[in-house]
């Protein structure tokens, strides 16, 4: 095969851009036959991010593990959800184990399931979404180790149905030492324990089911600062977070914080300016 006629930089963009602009719903790997070098500049792209959902594409429905060896250590993002499509060969269990490298975790089900043990071993993960905190409770109550020492941000997309609610969230704490950020789905009464338990939260997010914004309907149960009501498409955002297409519910967060505190050092100022003039 001829040389590229395009400088490797340009050509690699090219084909990048065509990656991304392709049909969902299409097999993207496609393109990885044009020649090998195109296969090594989009494999990373192609499999950063994999979503199994019968909602969404993933990048290939493989027919055997053997074939998704070589492409799991690409992927940082993987959402694997209840909602299996039709089709699938692998189940939920088998592509954990070839992503080593995740750092963005959501594991919606109650079906297919996955043993706490497969998710421990990922040594890089920091933002983890799960569909309820009694998955993981139960598992904290096994252990005295922290099973996430690295996890910074936790979504919880289910209702909290264990009963005691001050005491389980103080077992969860021990498990997630590094914890700033947490999400719920409109359970303000969780709020409370909450931000009792864990020292370092610089935010907790009330979630409710609709289009990214702040949630006027929501009232805070106490008044903090770190508090913030919205509502959000959680796998429409969390898809825009993970492929950089736009922000995400924690990025949104983050910039109504950003606000609120600039604000905040506003109208201090203006007091401060107001006492020295009086």
């Amino acid at each position: 095969m001829s040389s590229p006629r395009f400088p490797p930089e340009l050509e690699c963009a090219i084909f990048s851009d065509a990656a991304a602009l392709q049909n969902p719903f299409r097999n993207p790997t496609n393109l990885f036959l044009v020649a090998k070098r195109v296969k090594e500049w989009l494999v990373p792209l192609t499999f950063e991010v994999i979503i199994v959902h019968k909602l969404r594409s993933f990048p290939i429905r493989f027919t055997n593990l053997s074939q998704f060896e070589a492409y799991g250590s690409h992927t940082h993002h993987l959402l694997l959800s209840k909602m299996w499509p039709l089709g699938t060969s692998l189940n939920p269990t088998e592509y954990l184990a070839q992503c080593p490298n995740v750092t963005n975790l959501a594991l919606w089900w109650p079906a297919p399931p996955i043993r706490i043990e497969s998710i421990l071993g990922l040594s890089k993960l920091t933002h983890l979404s799960v569909d309820t905190s009694d998955y993981l409770v139960k598992a904290a109550r096994l252990t005295q180790v922290p099973m996430f020492p690295n996890v910074t941000h936790l979504d919880i997309l289910g209702e909290h149905a264990t009963g005691n609610m001050e005491d389980d969230f103080a077992v969860l704490a021990l498990h997630f030492p590094a914890l700033t950020h947490i999400a719920f789905l409109w359970e303000t009464e969780l709020f409370e324990p909450v931000l009792r338990n864990f020292e370092g939260i610089k935010t907790l997010i009330s979630c409710t089911p609709g289009v990214l914004g702040i949630d006027e309907t929501q009232r805070a149960p106490v008044e903090d600062d770190r508090i913030v009501m919205i509502s959000s498409s959680r796998l429409n955002d969390w898809e825009n977070s993970a492929r950089g297409r736009g922000p995400g519910m924690w990025e949104f967060v983050e910039e109504v914080l950003k606000k609120r505190a600039q604000e905040k050092a506003k109208k201090s100022s203006t007091r401060r300016i107001g006492d020295t003039s009086t």
